[in-house]
């Protein structure tokens, strides 16, 4: 954060201030659950699914991806198992806090993620979110990492031009680079060695 120019700084929420403990890895499960885990465009269809606006849960977002793409008859109750089972071991990474705390000194903070509507309680037990000047959710705004759109709403928002913006995100794709082609600037947290995030891999560094 030596870089003069930056005024405010927005985080990845998901991999880059919280992760869970959960094995499976309830995304990745669903989608080789659904059978549609070798598409490359796996992904992109379930976060349309359920993290462009609000559901009440898992088994309305699964309603709405049998309408975007045949599926075989599906039986909710093991999905809504797997994807309640992370809301008992999200955790935060142990600088998170101290380090929002700092930075609130000198610059606007904002949370930019995409995310689902639901499972988000340890938001307000962790009191997280009060630490940012504005939370942005990709189910508020019907949009999602890496659209343009996204980074402009996130400014606009925080009050802020592009080029005194920087992101920290755990994706290459979706945080970095994308925050890079809005004229932000990206800063890539890698947390562990094994990927960038659930849907990229590679032993990539910036």
């Amino acid at each position: 954060m030596a870089d003069p120019r930056s005024r405010g700084v927005v985080f990845d929420l998901w991999n880059t201030l919280v992760y869970d403990s959960a094995v499976p890895n309830p995304v990745v499960w669903m989608a080789q659950r659904l059978g549609i885990a070798n598409r490359p465009d796996w992904a992109t269809l379930l976060e349309r699914a359920y993290m462009t606006e609000p559901a009440a849960g898992i088994e309305e977002a699964l309603g709405r991806l049998e309408k975007t793409i045949p599926l075989p008859p599906v039986d909710p109750a093991p999905f809504v198992e797997v994807f309640h089972r992370p809301d008992r071991s999200i955790r935060l990474f142990d600088d998170v806090l101290p380090t929002l705390q700092e930075l609130r000194a000198g610059f606007r903070l904002g949370l930019l993620t995409n995310t689902q509507s639901f499972g988000l309680e340890f938001l307000e037990e962790t009191r997280l979110a009060d630490l940012f000047d504005v939370t942005c959710y990709s189910y508020e705004c019907g949009l999602l990492k890496p659209d343009p759109r996204i980074f402009r709403w996130t400014a606009e928002r925080l009050g802020l031009p592009a080029d005194r913006l920087t992101m920290v995100g755990d994706s290459l794709a979706k945080d970095v680079l994308a925050a890079e082609a809005a004229g932000w600037r990206g800063i890539l947290l890698k947390r562990s060695g094994e990927s960038l995030s659930h849907f990229e891999t590679g032993a990539h560094s910036r």
